[in-house]
């Protein structure tokens, strides 16, 4: 994929085929990081597991996260030596591609916010099993989801990029 940015288009037959990997992955993957969240549970009593999730909720509760992804853009394009003009263009392209309506917007954002607190309180006590919880399951859902949009998206992104830009970003 590399090799396919530095020239400057993304074969959607390779793309495809780097998809097909993920996802054939993604089960291994995510057995893995929900044995690591009930190994964690196991190894921290109920005060400990409290605490934990008191913390997370400090540190998520009342944030932008659009903020965050717009600061994370502004250091790639900080890195790759972006005009204005292509910083501008690369973003409405990713706004774009990434759009969604309001209403489905706050959907998502409901369903998200429902099923950490579920998580958490299941979480908290002291019977757990991660994978029991469906917030992470609809997680790698919306990750698969968001994975299927970047070919299109990097196809419209690449040749506003100059050679130098491109190697970079490789």
């Amino acid at each position: 994929i590399a090799d396919q940015i530095r020239k400057g288009a993304v074969d959607k037959a390779l793309i495809q085929r780097f998809e097909t990997r993920i996802v054939a992955l993604e089960p291994a993957g995510r057995r893995a990081v929900l044995k690591v969240i009930n190994d964690l549970h196991a190894m921290l009593d109920k005060n400990q597991r409290q605490k934990l999730v008191e913390l997370l909720e400090s540190h998520f509760h009342g944030r932008d996260h659009r903020r965050g992804h717009k600061k994370h853009f502004d250091e790639i394009a900080k890195q790759l030596s972006l005009s204005s003009q292509q910083k501008g263009k690369i973003f409405d392209i990713i706004k774009q591609s990434f759009k969604i309506g309001f209403k489905q917007r706050w959907n998502q954002y409901k369903k998200l916010h429902q099923g950490f607190e579920r998580a958490s309180e299941a979480f908290i006590s002291d019977q757990f099993d991660a994978t029991r919880e469906p917030i992470f399951s609809w997680i790698h859902q919306h990750k698969r989801k968001l994975l299927k949009k970047i070919p299109a998206t990097m196809q419209q992104i690449l040749p506003l990029l100059d050679n130098d830009q491109r190697q970079k970003l490789a």
